[in-house]
């Protein structure tokens, strides 16, 4: 085989190795990962094409109020008895006529139907732009929800980490106080079983955080193994945050104000209204004008004054047989088979659809928010209270470790205390990043941005 092919593949190989190496080890940040998910999100870019086809709806209902123009040409071929527009006469022969004509129309009065119509569809308009807010803001709850989840499990592997690598100084300890004779040796089977067990812990944390990692992948339509790692953000909190005095019935009156769900609501039923007030027009009179211009051309066309001659020219015939018309059309509706009582009974229907749509989202909202309230209430005594006893079992820890250096008591009552002092940093660590997360939840349900600085 030929040297340079398999030096230039190998080359080859390892740049590849090297840029996907590189890729998979990108680190994201809570903002990134936030714009990842707009860009990538299948119901956002489908609720796009949705205030597309409204602003397109829209766009086209201001247009109505123009006239119509539209231009006709025809060309036929006639076979056996067939009328001479010299002699205006019947005739057996065959013929070839050509037309051609311009047609306007334009709206007088219409009882307001074009103009309601029109605000029909932009208040259609400004509900899909309104969903596309809600969903956008429901896409970046989704987000920090996952983003949170896997910088906790990132943390919690560091918590594995340091359990290890404290199991192993603690075996090594004890190895030289067995060396002295100052421990028995079946001290360090229980030491050596709770390394093995800190191992396995360790493990499980590494592969809940790939499970979160998936998981937010998954949120932001990336490939696989797209990064491996996620910046750790500053997530010291004030705990004496203004919100957690703020009374529920306030939080709620702002958390209406910036919903875009209930303002898609409002403009629905807005929308709803106009629409039957379209459909009642349909009953009554409305007014056109028209304008028509046509010309024609026959192969059996003659000069009156010598019909034997051959047949007149085209352009002298289209000059010459040019004719206009204008006029107004009065269009009396009378019977429709019911078709305008059906249309008003279903434009009523969708008004009251619109008012209970309204009605759910105002539930959904309360639920939502207190349910945000209520925990964060919850989350800030129980991560109070998880410190108070980190800080107990680590003083507990630390004397029992005293205690075992100079053979007061046995490694068991050592590995009970420091199973009780790591079990006790777990659950802060859990009551933490609730607290953080109920407390971005709700500042967030009242208008203000997510951020994790």
């Amino acid at each position: 085989m030929n040297p340079t092919f398999i030096k230039n593949s190998v080359l080859t190989s390892i740049i590849l190795l090297l840029a996907i190496t590189t890729h998979a080890q990108e680190t994201l940040t809570l903002d990134e990962c936030v714009r990842l998910a707009k860009e990538n999100n299948l119901s956002i870019k489908s609720g796009l094409l949705n205030e597309n086809q409204a602003a397109a709806n829209y766009e086209n209902a201001k247009w109505q109020w123009t006239p119509s123009i539209n231009a006709s040409a025809n060309q036929s071929f006639l076979f056996g008895l067939t009328l001479n527009p010299t002699t205006n006469n019947l005739e057996s022969a065959n013929s070839n006529t050509t037309t051609f004509g311009v047609s306007a129309r334009a709206s007088i009065f219409a009882n307001g139907r074009l103009k309601n119509n029109i605000k029909a569809n932009k208040y259609s308009f400004e509900a899909s732009k309104a969903d596309n807010q809600q969903l956008e803001s429901d896409i970046i709850l989704q987000t920090v929800n996952a983003y949170i989840n896997a910088v906790f499990e990132k943390e919690r592997i560091q918590i594995a980490k340091s359990n290890v690598e404290q199991s192993e100084a603690q075996l090594n300890q004890l190895e030289r106080l067995i060396s002295a004779g100052v421990r028995p040796e079946i001290d360090k089977l229980q030491l050596e079983a709770q390394l093995a067990s800190d191992l396995q812990q360790e493990i499980a944390s590494q592969n809940n955080y790939d499970i979160a990692l998936l998981n937010l992948q998954n949120i932001l339509f990336l490939e696989e193994n797209y990064f491996d790692n996620l910046e750790i953000p500053n997530l010291d909190f004030d705990i004496n945050d203004p919100i957690y005095l703020t009374p529920f019935n306030e939080i709620f009156d702002k958390a209406i104000l910036s919903y875009a769900s209930l303002k898609s609501s409002d403009l629905n039923i807005k929308a709803s209204e106009m629409r039957l007030k379209v459909q009642k027009t349909n009953k009554l009179p409305s007014l056109f004008a028209f304008g028509n211009m046509d010309t024609r051309y026959s192969s059996l066309a003659r000069d009156f004054s010598l019909p034997n001659t051959p047949t007149r020219k085209f352009n002298d015939q289209i000059n010459n047989n040019l004719g206009q018309s204008v006029g107004l059309s009065l269009n009396i509706p009378i019977y429709n088979r019911t078709d305008n009582k059906l249309s008003e009974q279903q434009a009523t229907i969708n008004i009251k659809r619109a008012e209970i749509q309204r009605e759910q989202a105002i539930q959904q909202l309360k639920t939502d928010v207190l349910s945000a309230y209520t925990s964060l209430k919850s989350n800030r005594f129980q991560y109070e209270a998880a410190q108070k006893t980190e800080n107990a079992n680590l003083k507990s820890f630390e004397a029992a470790q005293k205690q075992f250096e100079i053979g007061a008591i046995d490694a068991i009552s050592v590995q009970i205390a420091r199973t009780n002092h790591n079990n006790s940093k777990v659950q802060t660590l859990i009551a933490k990043y609730n607290l953080i997360l109920s407390q971005k939840v709700l500042h967030f349900y009242v208008g203000n941005q997510i951020t994790l600085e």
